[in-house]
């Protein structure tokens, strides 16, 4: 399974920033997407050096959920959002918390910072909604410093089903997800894009009834035993995490 031929066109742009109207990702996602949200933060961060002060940018930073995340455990942080409404909300959460970052309006195409900048550039649950993923990855180890982490989280074999846009009624792909990945598309993205050491984790959210209740209030190291546990038992998984350096 790979990225998907014949990728519908729509603007982008405006569906973001249509849907930033409709849903608030701090407060309109529900108990269970913050429960999912949560173990996928903790997964990523997991992956980074054990090093307080490192620089993170945030690929798709929607309201700053993350962002806020990281910077609670000691990283630096910084993010790029397309759709100028949830920059200016991540903006009030962030400060709210006390917590700089410099967040910014652009297109992951063409980031809006120098080369070699970051330490990690963490696109979770983004690229699986752009046209041309290569491109974006190609960006984010642009700005990652020598050796610095690139991280891509996706959903793990998304059968694609489009549905009538409710914002301007055309046929568009739901949730504006235009490609499916398995590990294999995955690591072969990243390492066509240059990255050195590309490796992967499969992860599911022990999202049975039971573990909805039981899972989330695990301490997050014995969660991931069971995590492991789970997708070594069978192809279940929910997302795909992958990592390289640049």
């Amino acid at each position: 399974m790979g990225i998907n031929k014949g990728v519908p066109s729509f603007n982008y742009k405006d569906h973001y920033e249509r849907d930033a109207d409709r849903v608030n990702m701090l407060t309109g996602m529900g108990h269970w997407r913050e429960y999912r949200d949560l173990r996928r933060f903790q997964t990523i961060l997991d992956s980074f050096p054990r090093k307080s002060g490192l620089s993170v940018l945030d690929i798709g930073c929607g309201d700053g959920a993350f962002l806020a995340f990281a910077a609670s455990r000691g990283f630096k942080v910084a993010g790029l959002e397309i759709s100028e409404k949830r920059v200016r909300r991540a903006k009030i959460f962030l400060s709210s918390r006390d917590i700089s970052a410099d967040v910014v309006v652009g297109d992951v195409n063409k980031i809006p910072f120098r080369d070699k900048t970051f330490n990690a550039v963490v696109a979770s649950e983004v690229v699986e909604h752009l046209p041309v993923p290569l491109a974006a990855v190609s960006e984010m180890r642009r700005v990652s410093k020598p050796g610095g982490l690139v991280l891509v989280a996706v959903p793990y074999k998304e059968k694609i089903i489009s549905d009538q846009c409710i914002h301007c009624g055309k046929l568009t792909p739901r949730n504006g997800h235009l490609h499916s990945f398995d590990i294999s598309a995955l690591t072969k993205l990243l390492e066509n894009a240059g990255l050195k050491d590309v490796s992967s984790y499969r992860c599911v959210s022990l999202r049975t009834p039971f573990w909805g209740r039981v899972g989330k209030k695990l301490p997050y190291f014995i969660w991931k035993l069971f995590d492991r546990l789970f997708t070594q038992l069978g192809d279940e998984a929910n997302w795909i995490i992958a990592r390289g350096r640049a």
